[in-house]
């Protein structure tokens, strides 16, 4: 599967789906990467794609994080979903009712260097 970067201005995904999203910073020309999802202030929100140079919708917004931090759908980032993006061997999706994670596949050896031992310096 390959990854799609969808913008802001295209299309929002569905209220609390967990996507990939890339942001601009103001300033600085570097961009913010991080796990998010659309949510909604009050029940009746319809979150709505947004042009670069709209006002800033504050009735939904991205929020991501530990601490449930929040940022505005400016239609300047964009976002992939999660099933997208191809993975390492030895992993694989996983979704149910209300998650979506990366989990190990069965089989896959976690090696660890033994106790005592010491690693080889290369040239």
């Amino acid at each position: 599967m390959t990854l799609v970067w969808i913008s802001e201005e295209e299309r929002l995904p569905p209220v609390g789906e967990k996507v990939f999203l890339m942001s601009p910073r103001q300033g600085g020309g570097w961009w913010d990467a991080r796990i998010a999802m659309i949510l909604i202030r009050y029940e009746e929100v319809v979150p709505h794609s947004v042009r670069k140079g709209d006002l800033w919708p504050t009735e939904f917004y991205w929020s991501y994080g530990t601490q449930q931090q929040t940022c505005l759908v400016t239609g300047n980032a964009y976002w992939a979903s999660l099933e997208s993006i191809n993975l390492p061997p030895g992993a694989e999706h996983y979704r149910d009712k209300v998650s979506h994670a990366i989990k190990q596949v069965d089989g896959l050896e976690y090696v660890v260097p033994a106790r005592g031992t010491k690693q080889e310096e290369t040239p």
